[in-house]
Parts: C-alpha cells; structure tokens; sequence
C-alpha cells in the first residue's frame, strides 16, 4: 500500500467523528479497497458472537457476490482465527464451498479491537478479512498496521466515552440539590 495514502488512512481515525465502531472500519475498509495498488476483490468485516462461538459478517464490499446477510463462521472451524491472537494478520485459502462459489479463494484476516475470552483463547472483536487473487507481503504489514491503528483508535473511543460518563456523574454530583418545598 502507498506509505502516503495509508498515512492519510490512519490519520483520518484521529479526525473523523464516527457514531458507532462499525462505521469508523467500514471508512477504513473502504479506503483500503479502492487503493489501486492492491488487487482486491471484495472485503468484509466480521464481529464476534462469543456466546455462539461465531463470528457474524456485517459489512461487506468489492467486486465478489455478496454473502447473506448475517452470514456465520464458526470460530472452530477457521483455525486461522485461532492464530489471530499471536500474528495479527494471516493469510489463508478459502475452505467454506459457499464462500468460493461467492468468489473467495484467498484472503487476509486481521484482527481489530479488544481481544475477548473465548474458552481457553484470547478472539479480536472483529476480523477485517480482504481477498485478493495473490496476496503480497507488503499487503500483510499494511494490515497489521491497519488492525493496530484501529484497534488503538477503538481502545481510544472507549477511553473517552468512558471518560465522558464519569465526567458527566462528577458534574451531577457537584451541583446543588433542587430544594423540596
């Protein structure tokens, strides 16, 4: 990826002001993908369903057939998943039959934002997984990179909404009591 338009990627995290986590990834998923120097055909991002052992897709974007919505991956059987935890990023070939008949022969997953207990491992709460018909080195370093910015970025939102809470109970707590008549 161009060092300049992934700079600009990542300095958009600091500036824009996004509602919710999801829309902050799909601005950086987006711009990911049009960067001409990948060849990328589809991207998604996954989210973590701890209780059911899963993870749900929710956005997904490029060139492939689109997946059903909702659609589910069991955490057990992707074990790259598994590996997140200690690489970041891995790259794989596609198993599912559904997703290759959608297009999906080779992909990236890089995991984004905490990391959740999930029996005896440690899962990202989501996964961005972008697939391409090679994938190249330099491709799996810009990921990391992403997945650690936006995991930053992520850390950081939850900081200051955090932050903002107790501000606001501190600002209750000081100000006078309306007197009973």
């Amino acid at each position: 990826m161009d060092q300049h338009k992934l700079f600009r990627t990542l300095k958009a995290l600091g500036e824009a002001d996004f509602r919710k986590d999801e829309q902050l990834l799909v601005h950086v998923l987006t711009n990911v993908v049009h960067n001409e120097a990948f060849p990328i055909k589809g991207a998604r991002i996954w989210k973590l369903e701890p209780a059911l052992g899963t993870y749900r897709l929710i956005h997904q974007l490029g060139e492939i057939e689109q997946i059903d919505r909702n659609f589910r991956i069991r955490v057990l059987e992707y074990p790259l998943f598994l590996s997140l935890q200690k690489k970041g990023t891995v790259v794989g070939t596609e198993t599912s039959r559904y997703l290759r008949r959608k297009g999906i022969t080779h992909y990236s997953a890089t995991g984004v934002g905490e990391k959740v207990p999930w029996k005896t491992y440690q899962l990202y709460q989501y996964v961005i997984a972008i697939n391409a018909e090679y994938m190249k080195q330099e491709m799996t370093y810009s990921l990391n990179i992403i997945g650690t910015a936006l995991s930053a970025a992520l850390r950081n939102r939850r900081i200051e909404s955090k932050a903002k809470a107790l501000e606001a109970d501190i600002d209750k707590a000081r100000s006078p009591s309306t007197p009973s008549t």
